[in-house]
């Protein structure tokens, strides 16, 4: 199957930072703030509150299921991504935090949540500024490529992918450290594909057939 080199920014609605919120100690919107966000998911139990009387948020800004998020301020949190899989009660982000919404007739929201996860290291090279304020600018962003595969190929790669990520989590129930990092360690195959300049989705989608039967191997 052939693929397409996209922009981002051709791909999706909305490439922007939240607003400035007015924080709040008891009723109000659902802040999600860089420490919210880590190894792919979104946890709203560490999120503030807004008042949006005070400052009113407006209506793209509020989350939406599907929304891929991407910490983009500070050395040691920027770069790091997760994807908006549920959502209980309305809620935003703050200045620091990127959303990206895909356009679903086009891109997966799972497939540009694992895509974006296989470059954060990429997407903190790509930032600027002095140490400890460094940014990754919405043009930057807006401007990143991807090798775009058909619908349904994206989707045979999402449940490969999916597929390890439950593997993994069984795994790691039953492993001591070390061998869990072995597997981590074969599962950093996939991100190197991801981020591979040559490599497109397709090619990725191929290998993960011979990955997906090895990842294990030294832990079974």
């Amino acid at each position: 199957m052939s693929t397409d080199s996209v922009r981002l920014e051709d791909i999706t609605t909305l490439i922007s930072r939240g607003r400035a919120p007015s924080y709040c100690e008891t009723k109000g919107l659902q802040v999600v703030n860089q420490k919210c966000i880590r190894d792919g998911k979104v946890d709203f139990s560490l999120t503030r509150m807004t008042d949006v009387e005070v400052r009113p948020c407006p209506e793209w800004a509020y989350l939406q299921v599907g929304d891929c998020l991407i910490n983009s301020t500070g050395s040691g949190t920027l770069g790091r991504t997760a994807i908006v899989d549920a959502l209980t009660a309305p809620a935003t982000t703050d200045t620091h935090v990127t959303i990206v919404r895909p356009r679903s007739e086009m891109c997966l929201p799972l497939f540009l949540a694992y895509y974006l996860r296989s470059i954060e290291n990429e997407l903190v090279s790509l930032s600027e500024g002095a140490t400890g304020q460094t940014e990754l600018a919405r043009e930057i962003v807006r401007g990143l490529r991807i090798q775009l595969p058909s619908l349904a190929e994206q989707q045979r790669i999402v449940a490969k992918l999916d597929e390890v990520d439950s593997d993994l989590r069984t795994l790691s129930e039953h492993l001591d450290a070390e061998l869990l990092r072995s597997a981590q360690l074969r599962l950093s195959v996939v991100d190197e594909l991801f981020a591979s300049a040559s490599g497109t989705p397709t090619a990725l989608g191929e290998l993960l057939d011979i990955q997906n039967g090895y990842a294990f191997e030294s832990v079974i």
